[in-house]
C-alpha cells in the first residue's frame, strides 16, 4: 500500500542534495539560499536585489528575488517574491531569520488521471523572514526533477492583524528575451465568461495582451482581463519548456491568472476582475491567518517532461478527511452520451431513454440530461427522473444531471438554478437526486475566480462527496489539482472544445494539437471529443483525428459528443461504415495506470501513449496540413512480452478510415500513414 507522505533520511541531505549559503542575521543580505532537484538538474536561487526608485518610494528598499537554473544555465531571470496584506508589506527589506531544509517524499493514489500511482521526490526550501515591523513570513520552495513551486504562508502573529485583505502579490516569473510563448488570453467579466474558453497563441515572450490580436470572434463581445493559466514557452538560451500554472488553490483564497500588461519579459500574477460573477464579493482575497497560498507552479524541461508530469497534483492537498483516508469505491470513470450537443437542446423522457439505449448498445456506462429537464412536461420531473433512472439501470447505465451554479453569481436562464446555492438549498437538492439513484452532476456558469467563488466549488465538492456523487464543472474555473484531495471531482472544462462547433467557433487541428502541452497537462478536460463530421465540416479535420482525441484527451468522465438516437446520423452512421470503429469506442478506458508522450510539437502534431492495465493506447493528432507520415517507436512495451495491435488510421479521404492488425513488440517500430490534419488509434494487447 502506498503512504501519503512523508521524509527523506537525513542521508540525502549530507549528499548534499541542498545547497544553502549564509544564515547569519547580520550579513545574510550578502548571500543567497539555494535548493536543487534530486537529480540536480533544476536549482532555485533566492536572493536580495535592490528595488529601484521607480518601483517604490523608498529607493533604499530590497526585495527578495529568486532565479532558476536548468542544467546549470538560467532559465527564469531574477522574478520578485513577497505580498501585500492587510496594509503590511511583506515584500521589502525583508530579514531571512532562519532557513530550512529538508527532502520530501509523498506516494499517492490518483482514482483517475494520466497515472495511478505516483511517487514524488523533492528537495524543500523553507525562509522565514520578518519585515522591520517584526511582522512574519514563510516563503516554500519545492523543487522536483520536472520543476519548481513556491508558496507564501503567513502564521497567526501580534506583528498583523488576525483578518485583512491581500492587495497584492508580488510573484512573477521573468522569461528570457527571445523565447517564444503559447498563451490564452482571460476573457472579461460577460454573461458567459470568464470560462477560460479561449483558444492558445503562439507569439514572442514579452507580448503584451493589448498588443495581441487573435483575430477569433464568440457568440459574446470579446473583451479581455490579462493571460489565463496554464501558459508555455520555449526558452531561447536553453531549448527547454516551462509551463507556468497554479496549483493547491483552497478555499483562502482566490483564483489567479497573468497581469495582461508584461513588463521587460516579467509575467505577473494578477487577482480576479471586481465585476466576475455579477459583482458578487471581493476581487481581492480577504483572509484569516494563518495564511497559506497556492503554489506558483513552473514545470520545467523538454516537452515529454512536461506532458507526462504530474506536478499540479504532487503538491496539491492529500485525500480530504471526509473520506476516511480510503478513496471512494463510488467515483467510477467512464464513458458518457449526452443529446444536447446535437440538439442543443435536451430532450424529453423519451429521448433520453433513447440515448440510454444508444450508451447500453456502445458499452458507454453514463447518460448525462443536461440543462433545463426540470421544464420537463408532464409528471413531475423527478417522478420522470427516477423512472429513467430504472430503465438506465436494466441497461447497464448510469444518470448525471446537469445544474447552474447561479445563484447570484450569473444572469444565466437555464435551469435548474438556484439549486446548487446557498449550501442547505444544494444538500437538500443532492440528497433527493442522490436517493433517486443519480450518480453525477454538471455544474455550469460559475464565471469568477474570487475567493467566494472558489469557496463554492470547494463547498460542492464536499457536499456531493457526502451524498455520493461525482461532479463534473462547466463554465468554470481552471483545474488546480482539486481531483487528488476530492477524487469526485471528475473533469473541468475550462477549454474552448467540440461544444464550440455548434457556433461555427469549433477548434481547428492546431489548436487541438496545442491542448496536448497547455491545457490537458495540468488536469483533467472535459473538451467533449470526437465529432467526426462537424469537425470535418468545419475545419477538414480528419476521422482519424477525431477519433484520437478519446485517447489523447484525458478526462475522468468521458462526454462524447455526436448524437446516438437517430439511425443515421452521427455515431450510428459512422459506426456502420466502421464497425471497428463502434468495438474499439466500446472499450476505450476513461483512465489510466500511466501515460507517456512518444513524439511531438506544439506547432505540428502528439502522440500520446497511455496504459491501462497490461494493455496500451496510442493515438496521434496532427496538424500538419499535407499528408505525411510518423513514425512510432514501442520501445515503453515491456521486454519480453508479445502484444497484438489494431491500428485505426485515416484512409483514402478524410471521411474514411483504414482497420489493420499487427503484431508488436519492444522491438518494433511503425511507420503510420496521416493525411492533413490527420490522426490514428492503436489498442496494443498484451499477449502472455
Amino acid at each position: 500500500m502506498m503512504r501519503r507522505h512523508g521524509i527523506f533520511p537525513l542521508v540525502f541531505v549530507l549528499a548534499g542534495l541542498f545547497f544553502l549559503h549564509g544564515c547569519s542575521k547580520a550579513d545574510q543580505k550578502e548571500h543567497h539560499w539555494d535548493v536543487s532537484s534530486p537529480s540536480g538538474s533544476i536549482k532555485v536561487e533566492v536572493a536580495h536585489l535592490p528595488v529601484s526608485s521607480d518601483e517604490q518610494n523608498n529607493p533604499n528598499a530590497d526585495k527578495l528575488h529568486y532565479r532558476i537554473f536548468y542544467n546549470d544555465r538560467v532559465i527564469i531571470g531574477w522574478s520578485p517574491l513577497g505580498l501585500q496584506y492587510a496594509g503590511v508589506n511583506l515584500a521589502d527589506g525583508l530579514t531571512v531569520l532562519d532557513a530550512a531544509l529538508e527532502p520530501f517524499r509523498d506516494d499517492y493514489v490518483l482514482l483517475h488521471g494520466k497515472q495511478h500511482e505516483i511517487s514524488v521526490a523533492a528537495n524543500r526550501l523553507r525562509l522565514s523572514a520578518q519585515n522591520a515591523d517584526a511582522a512574519k513570513i514563510h516563503i516554500d520552495f519545492h523543487v522536483q526533477n520536472d520543476g519548481i513551486s513556491f508558496r507564501y504562508v503567513v502564521p497567526e502573529q501580534d506583528a498583523l492583524a488576525a483578518s485583512g485583505t491581500v492587495t497584492e502579490e508580488y510573484s512573477g516569473f521573468k522569461i528570457a528575451k527571445g523565447s517564444k510563448a503559447w498563451m490564452h488570453k482571460q476573457h472579461a467579466a460577460g454573461k458567459w465568461t470568464p470560462a477560460y474558453e479561449t483558444f492558445f497563441y503562439k507569439m514572442p515572450v514579452g507580448t503584451n495582451e493589448t498588443d495581441f490580436d487573435t483575430g477569433q470572434t464568440q457568440n459574446y463581445e470579446e473583451t479581455f482581463s490579462g493571460w489565463s493559466i496554464p501558459a508555455l514557452f520555449e526558452t531561447k538560451e536553453t531549448g527547454a519548456y516551462i509551463l507556468l500554472t497554479e496549483a493547491g488553490l483552497d478555499d483562502g483564497y482566490a483564483g489567479t491568472r497573468f497581469a495582461s500588461a508584461v513588463n521587460d519579459n516579467l509575467y505577473s500574477i494578477e487577482f480576479p476582475s471586481q465585476d466576475e460573477g455579477m459583482g458578487q464579493g471581493s476581487a481581492l482575497p480577504e483572509v484569516t491567518l494563518p495564511l497559506q497560498t497556492p503554489w506558483r507552479v513552473a514545470m520545467i524541461g523538454d516537452l515529454k517532461t512536461i506532458v507526462e508530469s504530474t506536478f499540479v497534483t504532487d503538491v496539491s492537498q492529500p485525500l480530504d478527511d471526509l473520506f476516511n483516508d480510503e478513496n471512494p469505491d463510488w467515483v467510477r470513470p467512464g464513458r458518457a452520451a449526452w443529446d444536447w450537443w446535437h440538439y442543443q437542446k435536451t430532450g424529453d423522457l423519451a429521448r433520453q431513454k433513447r440515448f440510454v439505449d444508444g450508451a447500453s448498445e456502445f458499452g458507454w456506462e453514463y447518460v448525462l440530461v443536461d440543462a433545463n429537464w426540470n421544464f420537463w412536461k408532464g409528471d413531475d420531473p423527478y417522478d420522470q427522473l427516477a423512472e429513467l433512472v430504472k430503465y438506465a439501470e436494466e441497461r447497464n447505465v448510469e444518470i448525471l444531471l446537469w445544474y447552474n451554479s447561479g445563484g447570484p453569481n450569473n444572469e444565466v436562464t437555464e435551469g435548474p438554478r438556484d439549486r446548487m446555492y446557498p449550501a442547505r438549498r444544494r444538500q437538500e437538492e443532492m440528497a433527493k437526486i442522490s436517493a433517486l439513484g443519480i450518480k453525477g452532476i454538471k455544474v455550469d456558469f460559475w464565471h469568477s475566480d474570487k475567493r467566494q467563488h472558489i469557496q463554492q466549488y470547494l463547498d460542492l465538492l464536499r457536499d456531493a462527496a457526502k451524498y455520493k456523487l461525482m461532479v463534473n464543472f462547466h463554465g468554470s474555473t481552471m483545474t488546480r489539482g482539486w481531483e487528488r484531495r476530492f477524487p469526485n471531482m471528475m473533469t473541468m472544462e475550462s477549454v474552448k472544445g467540440g461544444e464550440a462547433y455548434q457556433w461555427d467557433q469549433g477548434p481547428k487541428a492546431w489548436d487541438n494539437v496545442s491542448y496536448v502541452f497547455t491545457r490537458n497537462v495540468v488536469g483533467p478536460m472535459d473538451y467533449t471529443p470526437v465529432t467526426f463530421e462537424q469537425a470535418f465540416v468545419d475545419h477538414q479535420i480528419s476521422y482519424g483525428h477525431s477519433l484520437a482525441e478519446a485517447v489523447v484527451f484525458q478526462s475522468g468522465l468521458q462526454h462524447f459528443a455526436d448524437v446516438v438516437d437517430l439511425p443515421d446520423a452521427g455515431y450510428r452512421r459512422v459506426f456502420a461504415r466502421f464497425p471497428f470503429v463502434k468495438e474499439y469506442m466500446r472499450h476505450v478506458p476513461a483512465t489510466w495506470d500511466e501515460t507517456l508522450l512518444l513524439g511531438g510539437d506544439i506547432n505540428t502534431h502528439a502522440i500520446v501513449a497511455r496504459r491501462s492495465g497490461r494493455d496500451w493506447y496510442a493515438s496521434a493528432l496532427s496538424s500538419v496540413e499535407t499528408p505525411h507520415d510518423l513514425v512510432v517507436n514501442f520501445d515503453f512495451l515491456a521486454e519480453g512480452v508479445s502484444y497484438t495491435a489494431e491500428l485505426i488510421r485515416d484512409g483514402e479521404d478524410p471521411e474514411s478510415l483504414i482497420y489493420e492488425k499487427m503484431d508488436l513488440s519492444k522491438a518494433s517500430a511503425q511507420k503510420i500513414k496521416l493525411l492533413a490534419n490527420g490522426g490514428f488509434s492503436l489498442k496494443i494487447v498484451a499477449g502472455k
